[in-house]
């Protein structure tokens, strides 16, 4: 029989990315204290949206989300007060319109900008104080990262669609970098831009509340009057039972676009010696329209001038699951905010070994962070002594039919 055919193969290349899971385990190996590091390979591999996003892989650190999205970190229950962030080991603070505590607000940065995250969960010598949760040092690309000399460069470019906005968003990263084929020096940009545009619908009735049967009508949180009460039993339960405090419909509509650019210029003359200058600039505006419909007659003194029409409760919650009211204060009302919000950076590192057990590390750096909120208008229409105001929760507890 003839013999098959041989293939030769010159070189198998498998890719994918275990080199990096190495390098984070490396990290943790080195350190004497307690850290977690992920790096822009695996970043890439998920989709999230933002920095906040990327750093929640790590253990013990979740996030908080504001209109879908991860904006501040806590690490193992501390909040992001007590976490203290340094970009290329600069301290920073990074805020967005409508956030004015101490948190830093990772939502400013697209997780493309970075090439390295590490989360710092104890404390050593020389790292500086400021922090009972955490230290999170933030790393943006360099030239001289890549392992081949000469032109390096990435793109990535995805669209998203919303079938409630009815919106396709576009969601972009580019990086190019140079450096010699000695690799000694080397200069590196890098930029991202993105938009969102969610829609937010629900219900909500801030909270709920009870009258107080022995007291007379009209009075306290008490309606005015319960045309169907005719007997004192049938009044106690009413005033008994809890009904919703502001029960409205509400709808979100957000529109917002990011932008982050870095550069970076490196220059490592020998093994022993390392110049690098930093660059990092981000933008985040952000426009929210929120209208709503609601009564407000039961959250204010108006609910004493309320008649019950009708109403049913549901005993296992002592609440009422469904009502017909007279002499209600109704509301229509729309917000509009506008926040815009802006980071800047410049920094300096210079890194000599003078010796084997000796070495000199300097940092020069400035940083700037400013959140303006330069609009936020709401206007609202009320009209007083409607009859016939309907709640239903019999149907669904969540989403009542409100007419």
């Amino acid at each position: 029989a003839a013999e098959p055919e041989t293939t030769t193969v010159d070189e198998i290349v498998v890719t994918g990315f275990r080199s990096s899971l190495q390098q984070a385990l490396n990290i943790k190996r080195r350190e004497a204290g307690a850290v977690d590091a992920i790096f822009a390979e695996d970043m890439a591999d998920f989709p999230d949206q933002n920095l906040a996003e990327a750093i929640q892989r790590l253990p013990g650190v979740t996030i908080e989300r504001v209109n879908g999205q991860g904006t501040t970190i806590s690490v193992r229950g501390l909040g992001g007060d007590f976490t203290r962030t340094r970009i290329n080991g600069l301290e920073a603070q990074a805020a967005s319109g409508g956030n004015r505590n101490r948190s830093f607000d990772f939502s400013m940065f697209a997780s493309e900008l970075f090439n390295s995250i590490k989360v710092r969960k104890t404390q050593s010598a020389e790292i500086e104080e400021g922090s009972l949760g955490s230290t999170v040092d933030l790393q943006t690309g360099r030239p001289l990262d890549f392992s081949r000399s000469g032109f390096n460069s990435a793109l990535s470019v995805q669209a998203s669609y919303n079938d409630l906005s009815e919106k396709t968003v576009p969601r972009t990263a580019g990086l190019l970098s140079w450096s010699n084929d000695s690799k000694t020096f080397g200069i590196l940009g890098s930029i991202a831009y993105s938009e969102r545009s969610p829609i937010l619908e629900s219900f909500n009735t801030t909270r709920w509340q009870k009258g107080d049967p022995t007291k007379a009508y009209g009075v306290g949180q008490n309606f005015g009057g319960c045309v169907p009460c005719t007997t004192d039993a049938q009044r106690t339960e009413l005033l008994n039972a809890f009904y919703p405090r502001i029960p409205r419909y509400t709808f979100g509509n957000t529109q917002e676009d990011r932008l982050g650019l870095t550069g970076a210029l490196q220059w490592r003359p020998s093994d022993r010696t390392e110049v690098v200058l930093d660059l990092l600039w981000s933008r985040l505006n952000s426009e929210l329209e929120s209208p709503n419909v609601e009564a407000w007659a039961f959250s204010r003194a108006a609910v004493n001038n309320v008649i019950v029409r009708d109403y049913a409760i549901d005993a296992g919650k002592n609440a009422l699951s469904y009502g017909v009211f007279d002499n209600m204060l109704v509301r229509s009302e729309n917000g509009f905010t506008r926040n815009e919000s802006t980071f800047a950076q410049a920094s300096l590192n210079i890194r000599h070994d003078f010796t084997d057990r000796l070495r000199g590390n300097m940092k020069l750096g400035l940083n700037k962070s400013e959140a303006r909120t330069p609009m936020n208008v709401t206007y609202a229409f009320e009209q007083a002594g409607v009859n016939g105001y309907t709640i239903d929760f019999r149907n669904n507890d969540r989403l009542p039919m409100i007419n």
